[in-house]
């Protein structure tokens, strides 16, 4: 067997190995519903002239099931809640029903309506989403996009992105 993996290509001898050892079954767990965590900033710098804010881009990868987003809620770096959906009113250009293969975009210069300061910032988002009627499938999936951008032109200066953590599920 030894020599058999040798002659495999990289890609199919981690696949085997993270398959005889079942880490790879982690991302093949249904789930009913569940709370992604994510990271972000909102803030400028250099005198307002660099903007630096934050995506959230939530997809529904099932192919039958709906998700539906219960609630949105933004911390600021002191555990004070920023953003509180559904008491307050997410854009319209935010879907909180994702149908099969459906994607939505939230942006916090939609949803936050200042800057925060030094002692403000870094932000957490609790987004809790569940599917319907004892629907279950994968997991609702989360990244984070972050991005800086020059005032004066709006040109990105800079990006980076993350994927959210799955921090609570019902099964």
């Amino acid at each position: 067997m030894n020599a058999l993996l040798v002659s495999l290509p990289i890609g199919i001898t981690l696949s085997a190995l993270l398959l005889s050892s079942g880490l790879a079954q982690a991302d093949g767990f249904q789930v009913r519903g569940g709370t992604l965590a994510c990271g972000g900033n909102h803030f400028s710098r250099i005198g307002g002239t660099e903007l630096h804010r934050t995506s959230y881009i939530l997809r529904n990868f099932s192919g039958y099931a709906t998700a539906t987003i219960e609630s949105v809620q933004v911390f600021d770096a002191n555990g004070n809640i920023v953003f509180d959906f559904p008491d307050v009113d997410l854009p319209e250009s935010v879907k909180t029903e994702l149908g099969p293969h459906e994607t939505t975009q939230i942006n916090t210069a939609d949803i936050l309506s200042h800057d925060l300061n030094e002692t403000e910032r870094p932000i957490q988002t609790h987004v809790t989403w569940s599917f319907g009627h004892r629907q279950k499938d994968a997991a609702l999936s989360g990244s984070t996009v972050r991005t800086v951008r020059a005032l004066d032109t709006g040109a990105e200066r800079s990006r980076a992105s993350s994927e959210c953590k799955l921090i609570g599920t019902s099964r």
